[in-house]
């Protein structure tokens, strides 16, 4: 086995928990050489693509919004079901990320394209002190609120055209 090959394979069975199966291990191991994964289409309109680097909230957005179109935004029950069950698939049976960050901030709550929607789904009543929101994959989507300066994986949205 080449060296590069056996110092990955080395690193990863140090940080992942154990026991892991080989297609999680590879699924691991292919995020993190490649630093996004394009999640495909939903309902034909969107394009999300996922980004497996944590970044804060204000670098993902800037990143999504000069590749892309924006950072997600996750207006209906059906958007958020969309996005985690492509994560999911994507995963398969292990989910490393806790948080994502989506196009949500505080200020009055509105996305990021400057856009307000009735739709919410955080998971306590009222989000408290804290400026920017991701979704929770562990809870099943429900969104929480986070420092912005604080790194996450981070979910854009493109158009198809």
């Amino acid at each position: 086995i080449p060296h590069f090959i056996s110092q990955l394979i080395c690193r990863f069975f140090v940080l992942l928990p154990y026991p892991v199966s080989p297609v999680d291990f590879l699924q691991s191991l292919l995020l993190s050489l490649f630093p996004f994964v394009s999640l495909g289409q939903i309902n034909g309109d969107k394009r999300y693509v996922y980004y497996s680097d944590a970044r804060s909230w204000a670098y993902s957005l800037e990143l999504c919004r000069s590749e892309h179109t924006d950072m997600a935004y996750i207006k209906s029950e059906q958007d958020m079901a969309d996005v985690i069950q492509i994560i999911k698939t994507w995963y398969g049976s292990i989910i490393l990320e806790k948080k994502v960050w989506i196009g949500l901030f505080s200020d009055a709550w509105m996305w990021a394209d400057g856009s307000q929607n009735s739709f919410r789904n955080w998971l306590v009543y009222k989000p408290d002190r804290e400026n920017c929101a991701a979704f929770s994959v562990p809870y099943k989507g429900r969104w929480v609120d986070a420092q912005c300066n604080q790194e996450n994986t981070f979910i854009c949205a493109r158009s198809p055209h």
